[in-house]
């Protein structure tokens, strides 16, 4: 039964809601826009803030429901486990062979469904982030690394420091060409489009 709610988990978590959204609302293929990335930055870049907002609230809810789930018919320590997949289903979508979004919301949406306190914290520093540095990417970047650190000295459980430290490099790799742009100043900040 375990091996079957990560399954699922990986595929709910794969569901590219960002290109369907947009596709279907405003007839545009996210993908073909901006950074090419199916997540809620580039759908505002390509569709607007409703599809973008509408596009974050699900890529939440597909990862937070099935570690709600698991949590409470399992405990936290497995629920871990399904929040490595549910943000994994997003970033390697299986219905995009395998290419998917950053993974940032569905991090989030992890976090929800571990602790509403674990999300209320980091969306908080988030969003601090982005107000201070204008860029969504190192807010991303960071504010997964503070998970990681979260994590590895406060809860200490093995299933919690392997969800942070899986997550963090996650993130990180998805985010190569951002990092590369901001060492080199290039990177564009949120609001003021390319």
């Amino acid at each position: 039964m375990k091996i079957a709610v990560i399954v699922c988990t990986f595929f709910l978590s794969g569901i590219p809601f960002g290109l369907i959204f947009s596709k279907v609302f405003k007839g545009v293929d996210v993908r073909k826009v901006g950074s090419g990335n199916i997540g809620a930055t580039n759908v505002l870049r390509a569709s607007g803030w409703k599809i973008a907002l509408l596009t974050a609230i699900f890529d939440v809810s597909k990862s937070a429901l099935p570690v709600i789930y698991a949590k409470y018919q399992w405990g936290t320590d497995f629920a871990f486990i399904v929040a490595i997949f549910a943000v994994m289903g997003h970033i390697f979508s299986p219905y995009l062979l395998f290419k998917g979004g950053k993974g940032v919301a569905c991090m989030f949406g992890a976090l929800l469904g571990l602790n509403v306190f674990y999300f209320l914290v980091f969306l908080f520093i988030f969003i601090s982030l982005i107000f201070l540095t204008r860029y969504v990417s190192l807010a991303s970047i960071t504010t997964s690394f503070l998970v990681f650190l979260y994590m590895l000295f406060f809860v200490r459980s093995h299933n919690a420091i392997l969800f942070g430290i899986v997550v963090f490099l996650l993130i990180v790799v998805r985010h190569k060409g951002n990092i590369e742009r901001l060492i080199k100043g290039k990177e564009p900040k949120f609001g003021k489009g390319k």
